[in-house]
C-alpha cells in the first residue's frame, strides 16, 4: 500500500489542486497558502499559484510520511520488539535540547538579520518551502531525472563510494544478524528451553551492541545509521522526483552520505593496530595499490595487436610494459598481503582508498572555486556570470577614476542586467536604473549598459555619440547529458 502510494505521488503528481471538496479544505489550502506570500507591501501571490503550491506541499509531505512509516515498518520487523522503548531512551536528550537551541538561535538571529526583520523567521520557514515548492511547476533548468546521479560520482564520490559500501555492510550485517537469530530462537524453542533462549538472547544482543560502540548508547548508535541510510535513500528520491534540479541543491544529498562515510570509516578502522600494520609492510602495501590502479587502467585502456603500423606497434608496446608492471605490482601485494594478513589489509586498501578519493576532492574543489570559477566548464555551475562582468566593470571602475573620482560616474542599466550588476553598483552613487522605460534625463550618463531586449528603445536617446562595446553577461552549461538512455549508454560506454 505505501510503495502504490509513493508510485502515485511520484508519477501522477502534476496534477491541479482539487478544485471539487468540503469549503472548510479549500478554505485552509488557501489560508496556507497565504501565509508564505510575503508582509503587506510586496506582490501579492496569485492565489491559484497558492493554492498549488500548497497542494504541492501536502502531497511532499504525505510521500514524506508514508515513506518514513515504510522504513519505521521495516525496521520493527527486522530487529526485537522493544525498538521504539529503546531507541528513545538511548537518545541523550540534554544534547540534542542544546543543539536544537543552538540551531534555532542561529536561525533566528541570521534569517531576522539580527532582529531587524522579525518576518524572517516566517519567510525562512513557510516561505522558503513555499517559494521552492511554486517552481516545481517552473521547473527551472529542465534537467533529467537522473540529474543527481551525474553530479553526485563527479564531486562527491568520496562520501557516495564509501558511504554506499557502509550501507550495503550494515543492511546486509542486520539481515545476517537476524537470521541467525531468528534460527537460534527456532532451535532452542523446538527444545523447549525457552528460558535459556531468552538468557542467550540477551548475551548475544549485549555482545552486538558492545561491537557497534562502547562510549555511546547502543540503540541510537544502531538505529541512528538506519537513519541515515534511510535518509540518504529519500532526498535521492524526493530530489530527482522534484521539478526544480539545480547544482547547488546537490549539498542536500551529499550530507547524509558524509555521515555514513564518517561512520563507515570509523567503524572499519576502530581497534586497528597501526605498529603491527607498519612492521609488517603496511606502508609499502598501502603505497603499491595506486601504482597497481594505475597499471591496470593503462592495461585496459590499450587496445595492442590491431597491426603493424608505427602507431599500432606503439600501442602494443605499451600494452606489454604495462602488462609486465602490472604483474610484479601484483605480486609484490601479494606478498605483502600474506604478512599482513586479510584484516590488515583490507584497513590498510580502505585507507590508501579514502586518502586517494579525498586527494582527489581536494583537487576538484580547487578547481571549481580558483581555476574554472568563471567558466561553465564545470557542471557544479548553472547561469554562471561570465568573465565579462568583472572585466567590464574593471573597465568602468578605471575610467570613472580617470574623469569623475572614484565611483563617482554616472552609469545607466537596464532591467536586462539588473543582475548582477545591481550588486556592483551599490558602490557608485550616481547610478541610474532605467528598467525597460528609458528617458532622456536616466540616459544622459557617459556609460549605458544595454540588454538586447531593450536596445531598440535606448537608441533613439543615445543616437551617434557611444561608442558600442558587446559583452557577454550569463554563461549558459553545456547540456548534451539530457537526452541519455540506457540504450545510448550501452551504445557509448560498453559497446
Amino acid at each position: 500500500v505505501v510503495g502504490g502510494l509513493a508510485l502515485w505521488l511520484t508519477f501522477g503528481n502534476a496534477g491541479p489542486p482539487p478544485e471539487a471538496g468540503t469549503p472548510l479544505a479549500r478554505q485552509v489550502i488557501e489560508a496556507l497558502a497565504g501565509v508564505g506570500g510575503g508582509p503587506s507591501g510586496e506582490a501579492e501571490i496569485a492565489a491559484e499559484a497558492g493554492a498549488g503550491s500548497v497542494w504541492k506541499f501536502i502531497q511532499l509531505l504525505v510521500l514524506v510520511v508514508g515513506l518514513a512509516f515504510a522504513a519505521s515498518t521495516l525496521a520493527l520487523s527486522a530487529a526485537r520488539r522493544p525498538l521504539m522503548t529503546e531507541a528513545i531512551r538511548s537518545i541523550p536528550l540534554r544534547t540534542l535540547g542544546m543543539a536544537v537551541l543552538v540551531g534555532a538561535v542561529l536561525f533566528v538571529v541570521f534569517y531576522t538579520t539580527f532582529f531587524t526583520n522579525p518576518y524572517g523567521v516566517v519567510s525562512g520557514t513557510w516561505g522558503a518551502v513555499s517559494y521552492w515548492l511554486r517552481q516545481q511547476d517552473v521547473q527551472r533548468g529542465g534537467q533529467p531525472w537522473y540529474y543527481y546521479l551525474l553530479l553526485l560520482p563527479l564531486y562527491e564520490f568520496l562520501p557516495l563510494l564509501v558511504g554506499t559500501a557502509g550501507g550495503v555492510w550494515y543492511l546486509a550485517r542486520r539481515v545476517r544478524d537476524n537470521r541467525l537469530q531468528m534460527a537460534e530462537d527456532r532451535q532452542q524453542t523446538a527444545d523447549g528451553r525457552r528460558q535459556t533462549a531468552e538468557d542467550s538472547r540477551q548475551t548475544t544482543d549485549s555482545a552486538r551492541l558492545d561491537r557497534v560502540d562502547h562510549r555511546q548508547p547502543p540503540a541510537l548508535q544502531r538505529y541512528f545509521v538506519a537513519l541515515l541510510i534511510y535518509w540518504a535513500i529519500d532526498v535521492l528520491f524526493i530530489y530527482s522526483w522534484a521539478g526544480e534540479k539545480m547544482p547547488w541543491l546537490t549539498v542536500h544529498l551529499t550530507l547524509p552520505f558524509i555521515f555514513l562515510a564518517a561512520w563507515t570509516l570509523d567503524r572499519a578502522l576502530r581497534g586497528v593496530d597501526w605498529r603491527a600494520a607498519w612492521s609488517r609492510g603496511g606502508a609499502a602495501f598501502g603505497l603499491l595499490l595506486p601504482l597497481a590502479g594505475v597499471a591496470l587502467i593503462t592495461l585496459l585502456s590499450i587496445r595492442p595487436f590491431q597491426g603493424k603500423s608505427l602507431f599500432d606497434l606503439r600501442d602494443t608496446g605499451q600494452w606489454l610494459g604495462s602488462l609486465l608492471v602490472a604483474l610484479l605490482l601484483i605480486y609484490a601485494l601479494a606478498r605483502y598481503g600474506r604478512r599482513l594478513g586479510r584484516h590488515l589489509a583490507g584497513r590498510v586498501a580502505l585507507v590508501a582508498l579514502a586518502l586517494i578519493l579525498g586527494l582527489l576532492t581536494l583537487r576538484f574543489a580547487w578547481l571549481v572555486s580558483f581555476i574554472n570559477y568563471d567558466y561553465v566548464s564545470e557542471y557544479l555551475f548553472y547561469a554562471h556570470g561570465a568573465p565579462d562582468v568583472t572585466l567590464g566593470m574593471e573597465q568602468i571602475e578605471d575610467l570613472s577614476r580617470r574623469t569623475v573620482g572614484d565611483r563617482q560616474i554616472k552609469v545607466a542599466y537596464d532591467n536586462e542586467s539588473t543582475w548582477p550588476f545591481e550588486w556592483y553598483f551599490r558602490l557608485y552613487p550616481n547610478r541610474a536604473y532605467y528598467a525597460d522605460s528609458p528617458n532622456r534625463d536616466q540616459l544622459d550618463a557617459p556609460i549605458v549598459i544595454v540588454g538586447g531586449a531593450n536596445e531598440s528603445k535606448v537608441k533613439p536617446f543615445l543616437g551617434n555619440g557611444y561608442q558600442r562595446f558587446d559583452y557577454r553577461l550569463v554563461w549558459w552549461p553545456i547540456e548534451a547529458y539530457t537526452d541519455q538512455s540506457p540504450k545510448k549508454l550501452w551504445r557509448t560506454y560498453v559497446r
